[in-house]
């Protein structure tokens, strides 16, 4: 059987040192270990503990003695209770989670036995009893490493982003959220209130101070237009490198070292392949590659990806903690796969207890916007975390507008305009390809709002493509204006237009009652 076994001190967590990189093996057998479980489960038999405290504190036991087989567990109590709660409560209706009871129930099982059979000092059952705790402890402490990783990386890149658009004065304001909120909801409902809600709020009211907003009439109806750019301008941001976290450089090196991003492959394949039983529910999923990912930051992945390719060697004695020999090669590519399983199960509770978490901290919005927001969160990479924290923006705003009306919301709608920009460093690029001030002024226009930055006269790639054709365009300038229009950063405006003949039918004056609807905006005539 394969399991990483470091025998680093606790104190490596707070210090900084990476156990899981070269792990040293446990020279002595467990029965430290082994004593501490027994005792954890007599106490709580003792009182008539229920059977999902049991679960819990046993768990939570496992996790105490065992925190130098334990990379990068958090030093917070608030996270680490959040991580049992994923495992035991709130991944309650996730595919995974019945095989997450079932291991949890097999090493309580294990416990008691091997409890019994030391009492009775029974020498004949001892060493197989041994072999499967440290078996049954093994697959859960796989499956809370995983668990363990993804909430971290989550939570990292998800302060990452913050930082990088609210500054480093975002940085002790996080920590604080963190130490009251654990993983979940809360925490994810207060970084919204602090860093999306509250920020938009004074923004809004910064941007109507300096009177950016612009009026324009078109025959019936009068437009309001609020340029975005001013809302995002206010963000404090910040130009200096923000240092990645030990968790997120071991991410990154998965993908970064041949050997890594190979095992990575191979465990993603084997993760779809549904040929353990645990699995079954990865087949089809779009986010394989990444629980493959979290599954290789772990020693057993390369065992594994040796074991699938029929090169299994080591001994199982030593990698189980301190617990019994198992020689058997087949019995030990079981145990290997098993490990690999719950590695992923737990991956993948984490990712998607803490999506449906994200959720449900933005109830304040409509559920379809809801859905719109959390549409890219995919994995919480850098860049899908990044553009959910632009559509949170870009709601706030949108809530803000439809608050400020709703007396008076039959008389006007609001719309979200989308312009691609065209930026002088990619002009430069189209200009080398064939470019000329002729072509440029039948694809663009100036943006009246930023010098130097051209708009897109054209909205879809179709329609660009049939433009090209159409202005006879050889393929290199084609190609090229299609590569820039696909990766075009967007201009964004809130437009509130307002229907006068709808306002003239319930007024008698409607100049007074065009400049009232106006007031509620913060907009004077």
């Amino acid at each position: 059987m394969s399991e990483e076994t470091a025998a680093a001190p606790a104190q490596a967590q707070a210090a900084g040192e990476d156990n899981t990189a070269a792990p040293p093996k446990i020279p002595a057998a467990p029965l430290g270990r082994f004593a501490s479980y027994h005792a954890k489960l007599e106490a709580l038999k003792g009182i008539n503990t229920r059977r999902d405290i049991v679960e819990r504190d046993l768990l939570m036991e496992l996790a105490s003695v065992n925190l130098e087989r334990l990379s990068e567990f958090p030093l917070l109590e608030t996270e680490r209770f959040s991580l049992f709660d994923i495992m035991l409560r709130r991944s309650v209706d996730h595919p995974a989670h019945i095989h997450v009871k079932n291991w949890i129930e097999n090493f309580i099982v294990a416990v008691n036995r091997h409890a019994k059979a030391t009492i009775n000092q029974d020498q004949t059952a001892l060493p197989r009893l041994e072999f499967e705790v440290a078996a049954a402890e093994a697959i859960l402490i796989k499956c809370l490493q995983a668990l363990t990783f993804q909430a971290g990386l989550a939570k990292d890149n998800l302060s990452d982003a913050i930082i990088a658009r609210h500054g480093e004065q975002a940085v002790q304001r996080i920590d604080e959220v963190s130490e009251t909120a654990g993983f979940g909801e809360p925490y994810f409902k207060a970084l919204i209130e602090n860093f999306a809600f509250g920020v938009v709020q004074a923004a809004y009211k910064e941007l109507i101070a300096a009177k950016r907003t612009r009026l324009a009439r078109d025959g019936q109806f009068l437009t309001m237009t609020f340029p975005f750019d001013e809302v995002l301008s206010r963000l404090a941001g910040t130009d200096k490198t923000i240092a990645q976290t030990r968790l997120q450089e071991k991410f990154a090196a998965v993908a970064a070292a041949p050997e890594s991003a190979r095992t990575a492959d191979i465990l993603a394949a084997w993760l779809q392949s549904g040929e353990h039983k645990a699995l079954a529910w990865v087949k089809g999923r779009p986010d394989a590659a990444h629980l493959a990912r979290i599954v290789t930051m772990d020693t057993v992945a390369g065992q594994l990806a040796a074991a699938l390719a029929g090169a299994l060697s080591g001994n199982a004695a030593d990698e189980t903690g301190g617990g019994a020999k198992q020689s058997d090669p087949a019995a030990d590519a079981v145990c290997i796969k098993d490990q690999a399983a719950a590695s992923a199960c737990g991956a993948a509770i984490g990712l998607d207890c803490l999506k449906n978490d994200f959720t449900r901290a933005l109830r304040y919005f409509e559920p379809r916007e809801t859905a719109t927001i959390v549409a890219p969160l995919g994995v919480f990479a850098p860049a899908q975390v990044e553009a959910v924290l632009e559509l949170l923006y870009e709601f706030q705003f949108l809530h803000i507008l439809r608050e400020r009306g709703e007396s008076e919301c039959g008389k006007f709608a609001i719309r979200i305009l989308r312009n691609r920009r065209l930026t002088p460093e990619t002009l430069s690029v189209m200009a080398a390809v064939g470019l000329n001030r002729i072509r440029q002024k039948q694809l663009f226009e100036p943006d009246p709002d930023a010098e130097g930055i051209l708009l897109y006269k054209i909205k879809t790639l179709p329609d660009l493509d049939n433009a090209c054709t159409l202005l006879n365009f050889d393929e290199r300038l084609s190609a090229a204006l299609r590569q820039a229009f696909e990766t075009a950063p967007l201009k964004i405006e809130f437009a509130v237009v307002l229907n006068l003949p709808k306002i003239a039918k319930v007024t008698t004056n409607l100049s007074a009652k065009v400049g009232e609807i106006l007031a509620l905006f913060g907009v004077k005539p």
